[in-house]
């Protein structure tokens, strides 16, 4: 992946971690790279817009395009910016910050842009001053033009590659609202990559893209989840595939990775993430698993293993508000953070004794930065289960807005001792609103 400098000390975002996590164990796809260089290179649109259920494995794919260099010699080297929405982290639906990390990644890249801005008082003033204003003008005055103007026009193609774009429909829908409007104002030779969940509405406003749908149910995609099954089940211990005979039933006499492949692609009907939870819970149940009502979603999977790991509602609670928390945070957070953040109510709250130990508890659904030192849930899915109106009055609810308070509660205090920084004082008046 590409390193990006700061030359005018706007960059907001390092998704470093994210990319690392969200490509972690990348199988296959080698078939809707073909597919997008296609649409890419042989048609008139002004990109593509790859859409597909949660869990379908977009923002994978678009972190392999990202990354590895022999993904796509058409896409990979010609990556221009990158953005990745994220649920849970505010700041990547803002479209200020979406717009000058974009400039500061051209920059890098594109002496030409770099230079004509640096030369333009008015543009580096809408960059730094006015982008507040209204984002879908800042876009049009510090990038779109300033592209426009380039001599001579770049002759191959370039790509701005934006991910999840529908965690950044927020009730403003910057991000969202500046690609429909700019997109088919870019320079012929800059076009778009996006994913997204098949929502209508951004689906209708980018219509100028090449729409790309990854379905569940191709025979490309269950060819790939095969060979994810194949290659988990082969590195599995002896005394573990057992257990999965026995579970299935499997003889003696049988292929045994074939068989278990078999039925946990079909269980998972096509989607990547329910394969990937359907395994974990399956390995962490000791194979005490009936296959003929094993359920059929990620919700009822969910369901399933919360029930197991906490039979009771007492087994449960204490874990209630590390789940408030997580649901309501922005951006991932330290353990020490939680930790403080819970002794703003309670001193006597320890690291070791009972932060630590919870947050293993639910290890299977969190995701940790690359120290280990950050911590947040893994998938929008679980996080969008738990606080679901279907769950309100039920064991497993969490209600996002203790979270929100705790956070606020935590960040007023914060501010009691020292002037927050930007993003501090940003995430206070998330948590406040």
């Amino acid at each position: 992946m590409q390193k990006y400098d700061d030359p005018w000390k706007l960059k907001v975002f390092d998704f470093t971690d994210l990319i690392i996590s969200s490509r972690e164990e990348f199988t296959g796809r080698r078939w809707l790279i073909e597919e997008m260089q296609q649409a890419l290179e042989h048609n008139d649109k002004r990109g593509v817009l790859l859409t597909g259920n949660p869990g379908s494995g977009k923002s994978a794919f678009l972190s392999h395009l990202l990354c590895s260099k022999i993904s796509s010699p058409v896409v990979h080297s010609r990556i221009l910016a990158h953005h990745f929405c994220m649920h849970f982290d505010k700041k990547t639906q803002d479209g200020v910050s979406f717009v000058r990390n974009l400039a500061n990644m051209i920059a890098t890249t594109i002496s030409e842009y770099r230079q004509r801005v640096l030369a333009d008082s008015f543009v580096r003033r809408v960059l730094y001053r006015d982008c507040f204003q209204d984002p879908e003008w800042c876009f049009e005055y510090a990038i779109l033009r300033p592209l426009k103007e380039i001599r001579p026009q770049p002759r191959d193609s370039w790509f701005i590659l934006v991910d999840a774009l529908d965690e950044c429909f927020n009730e403003k829908a910057d991000i969202v609202n500046i690609l429909k409007t700019k997109a088919r104002r870019l320079p012929k030779w800059l076009k778009l990559i996006v994913s997204s969940r098949n929502e209508s509405t951004i689906v209708a406003g980018l219509k100028g893209l090449q729409r790309m749908e990854l379905r569940s149910d191709s025979k490309e995609n269950f060819k790939d989840i095969d060979i994810y099954l194949t290659r988990k089940v082969l590195s599995l211990k002896e005394s573990v595939v057992e257990r999965l005979k026995t579970s299935l039933p499997i003889r003696d006499n049988d292929a045994p990775t074939q068989i278990i492949v078999s039925n946990l692609a079909k269980r998972g009907e096509g989607n990547f993430q329910y394969v990937k939870v359907v395994l974990d819970v399956w390995l962490t149940s000791g194979g005490n698993i009936d296959w003929e009502t094993f359920p059929k979603t990620l919700e009822n999977t969910y369901q399933l293993y919360f029930e197991r790991k906490y039979p009771t509602p007492e087994s449960f609670r204490p874990l209630r508000e590390i789940f408030e928390v997580l649901v309501a945070a922005y951006t991932p957070l330290s353990i020490r953070e939680m930790c403080s953040m819970f002794r703003v109510d309670n001193p006597t709250v320890d690291l070791e004794y009972d932060i630590m130990p919870k947050l293993s508890q639910v290890s299977l659904f969190l995701w940790y930065g690359l120290e280990g030192d950050r911590v947040r849930i893994h998938h929008a899915s679980l996080a969008e289960w738990l606080t679901s109106d279907a769950n309100k009055g039920k064991v497993f609810y969490v209600k996002k807005q203790n979270g929100h308070n705790r956070l606020a509660k935590y960040y007023l205090k914060e501010a009691e001792k020292s002037i927050l920084n930007p993003n501090e004082a940003f995430r206070l008046a998330s948590h406040v609103v």
